[in-house]
């Protein structure tokens, strides 16, 4: 299909489970090098409110400063509430939830891990979803962990894409984390 084609938007609507909607500005964000300045900016800049939802988090550099920057914004007024996936953030160390929590995050985990959720342990939560303010939001495939640092050409180093959407697509990406 080409997007000349009648049949590609309602394909994709259909696909997504969502409208196709106009009136967005959106940035394509190439690797570490720039995912996690956008991301720590946008955090850093918060007033109101910001919803993280995110599968991968593991130790490192970016990990701490991430996670220092939403406890930040917690002691500064900011409502923030992040979900985590338990399975997804099991190298996770435990003093940045910690520190989040005491500064006034809200930190939830998605689907523990335990004798009674065995059954489910592979249904777990991919999505990768930060909105601030109602007004910015991000997505795409990267995680935090010093594997998405730099820009993916260099050994050790993975390669990814995120986005950096404001306008009516932010109500969506809202939406999905809740």
């Amino acid at each position: 299909m080409n997007l000349g084609e009648p049949a590609l938007f309602p394909t994709i609507e259909a696909h997504a489970q969502a409208p196709i909607v106009g009136g967005n500005r959106l940035t394509i964000l190439l690797n570490g090098e720039q995912i996690y300045p956008a991301i720590l900016e946008a955090i850093r800049r918060a007033q109101t409110t910001i919803t993280y939802g995110q599968y991968s988090y593991e130790d490192g550099q970016i990990a701490r400063e991430l996670a220092e920057a939403l406890a930040e914004r917690c002691r500064a007024g900011v409502r923030v509430h992040v979900l985590l996936d338990s399975v997804g953030t099991l190298a996770m160390p435990r003093e940045y939830t910690t520190l989040m929590f005491k500064d006034g995050c809200e930190v939830v985990s998605f689907r523990p891990i335990g004798p009674f959720g065995l059954n489910r342990a592979n249904n777990r939560n991919h999505r990768r979803i930060l909105v601030v303010d109602g007004r910015v939001g991000f997505t795409g495939g990267s995680g935090v962990s010093h594997k998405w640092m730099g820009n993916g050409r260099v050994a050790d180093q993975w390669r990814d894409t995120d986005v950096r959407g404001e306008g009516p697509v932010v109500e969506y990406l809202q939406g999905a984390f809740a």
